[in-house]
């Protein structure tokens, strides 16, 4: 898959949703993601729109798994846009644990769409999870 083809979309604690096209740049590092806690607001807001996401037929979503689920405010990125017929592969960062149940989960967000599991990332560093996105 070229760079071009897909969106990487990963959860940072500074900027709540730090969204970038095609692949991982500087903004999303491991520790942005690993810092990233489980208990926020289910409600609280996505503050970015990206109009350009309805041209892409694949979104890779990136976030920590805490106690084998994903973060609600994933949850409430998914809500805010329409995935339908969308395929999205998730990958996660995780002291230990696996997926669990969190595609399950995440797919009452996006009914519509096909959600994968990707990869689990333990001890990751950018680079493994960029190296990762470019096989897709």
């Amino acid at each position: 898959m070229k760079d071009s083809d897909h969106w990487v979309v990963g959860v940072c604690p500074d900027d709540p949703l730090a969204l970038v096209q095609g692949r991982l740049y500087p903004e999303i590092t491991a520790n942005c993601v690993i810092a990233w806690r489980r208990n926020i607001p289910y409600s609280q807001a996505v503050n970015k729109m990206i109009e350009e996401i309805n041209a892409y037929d694949e979104i890779i979503l990136g976030f920590p798994i805490w106690w084998y689920v994903a973060p609600t405010i994933v949850n409430t990125f998914l809500e805010k846009y329409n995935f339908s017929g969308k395929k999205i592969i998730l990958f996660a960062t995780s002291g230990g644990s696996g997926f669990g149940n969190t595609a399950r989960e995440l797919q009452t967000s996006a009914p519509d769409s096909v959600i994968t599991e990707g990869k689990i990332f333990h001890n990751v560093v950018k680079q493994q999870i960029a190296e990762w996105v470019g096989t897709l």
